[in-house]
Protein backbone atom coordinates (compact mmCIF):
# COMPACT_ATOMS: atom_id res chain seq x y z
CA UNK A 1 0.00 0.00 0.00
CA UNK A 2 1.04 3.64 -0.59
CA UNK A 3 0.51 6.51 1.52
CA UNK A 4 0.52 10.02 1.91
CA UNK A 5 1.31 10.16 5.35
CA UNK A 6 3.26 7.38 7.32
CA UNK A 7 0.13 6.99 10.13
CA UNK A 8 -1.29 5.35 6.76
CA UNK A 9 -4.80 7.42 6.86
CA UNK A 10 -4.09 9.36 3.58
CA UNK A 11 -4.40 6.42 0.65
CA UNK A 12 -3.03 6.89 -2.50
CA UNK A 13 -5.06 5.66 -5.59
CA UNK A 14 -3.16 5.21 -8.56
CA UNK A 15 -2.66 1.67 -10.86
CA UNK A 16 0.41 0.14 -11.15
CA UNK A 17 1.39 -0.02 -14.84
CA UNK A 18 2.02 -3.70 -16.80
CA UNK A 19 5.02 -4.72 -14.88
CA UNK A 20 3.04 -4.30 -11.32
CA UNK A 21 5.41 -0.81 -10.62
CA UNK A 22 3.79 2.36 -9.62
CA UNK A 23 4.72 5.13 -10.59
CA UNK A 24 5.05 8.57 -8.13
CA UNK A 25 6.21 11.53 -9.81
CA UNK A 26 5.99 15.58 -8.63
CA UNK A 27 8.14 16.66 -5.36
CA UNK A 28 5.92 14.70 -2.77
CA UNK A 29 6.60 12.52 -0.32
CA UNK A 30 5.11 9.15 -0.32
CA UNK A 31 5.42 5.91 2.62
CA UNK A 32 5.44 2.33 0.81
CA UNK A 33 4.24 -0.43 2.82
CA UNK A 34 4.36 -4.09 2.19
CA UNK A 35 5.81 -5.73 -1.17
CA UNK A 36 5.11 -3.04 -3.19
CA UNK A 37 6.83 -1.75 -6.44
CA UNK A 38 7.49 1.88 -6.87
CA UNK A 39 9.26 3.80 -9.40
CA UNK A 40 9.97 7.86 -8.01
CA UNK A 41 10.80 10.70 -10.37
CA UNK A 42 11.35 14.58 -10.52
CA UNK A 43 12.62 14.83 -6.67
CA UNK A 44 9.81 12.51 -5.03
CA UNK A 45 10.97 11.21 -1.67
CA UNK A 46 9.85 7.42 -0.60
CA UNK A 47 10.01 5.63 2.66
CA UNK A 48 9.82 2.05 1.66
CA UNK A 49 9.61 -0.80 4.09
CA UNK A 50 8.62 -4.23 4.33
CA UNK A 51 10.12 -5.80 1.27
CA UNK A 52 8.99 -2.46 -0.79
CA UNK A 53 11.26 -2.30 -4.03
CA UNK A 54 12.07 1.18 -5.75
CA UNK A 55 13.58 2.66 -8.53
CA UNK A 56 14.60 6.00 -8.04
CA UNK A 57 15.25 8.62 -10.95
CA UNK A 58 16.11 12.33 -11.11
CA UNK A 59 16.71 13.68 -7.81
CA UNK A 60 14.80 11.57 -5.98
CA UNK A 61 15.38 10.36 -2.72
CA UNK A 62 14.43 6.93 -0.66
CA UNK A 63 14.52 5.82 2.31
CA UNK A 64 14.55 2.06 2.52
CA UNK A 65 13.45 -0.03 5.62
CA UNK A 66 13.39 -4.00 6.18
CA UNK A 67 14.48 -5.94 3.44
CA UNK A 68 13.36 -3.08 0.56
CA UNK A 69 15.57 -3.33 -2.68
CA UNK A 70 16.27 0.26 -4.40
CA UNK A 71 17.69 0.75 -7.59
CA UNK A 72 19.15 4.65 -7.71
CA UNK A 73 19.37 6.47 -10.96
CA UNK A 74 20.47 10.25 -12.50
CA UNK A 75 21.30 11.77 -9.01
CA UNK A 76 19.17 10.08 -6.72
CA UNK A 77 20.24 9.67 -2.88
CA UNK A 78 19.18 6.58 -0.84
CA UNK A 79 19.61 5.37 2.75
CA UNK A 80 19.27 1.97 3.80
CA UNK A 81 18.35 0.04 7.09
CA UNK A 82 17.80 -3.36 8.23
CA UNK A 83 19.15 -5.37 5.64
CA UNK A 84 17.72 -3.58 2.42
CA UNK A 85 19.60 -3.35 -0.45
CA UNK A 86 20.80 -0.28 -2.94
CA UNK A 87 22.49 -0.69 -6.48
CA UNK A 88 23.59 3.06 -6.91
CA UNK A 89 24.68 4.18 -10.86
CA UNK A 90 25.03 7.50 -12.39
CA UNK A 91 26.11 10.05 -9.98
CA UNK A 92 23.54 8.47 -7.30
CA UNK A 93 24.70 9.00 -3.21
CA UNK A 94 24.68 5.70 -0.91
CA UNK A 95 24.22 6.39 3.09
CA UNK A 96 25.58 3.22 4.38
CA UNK A 97 23.95 3.64 8.44
CA UNK A 98 24.92 -0.17 9.04
CA UNK A 99 26.60 -0.04 12.03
Amino acid sequence: MIYLDKEKTKKVDINPDEDNYYELTGDNTYYVFGDEKVIARDKVTVYLKDNSRAIAFDYSRAYAFDYSIVYAHHNSRVEAYHDSEVIAYGNSKLIDKRG
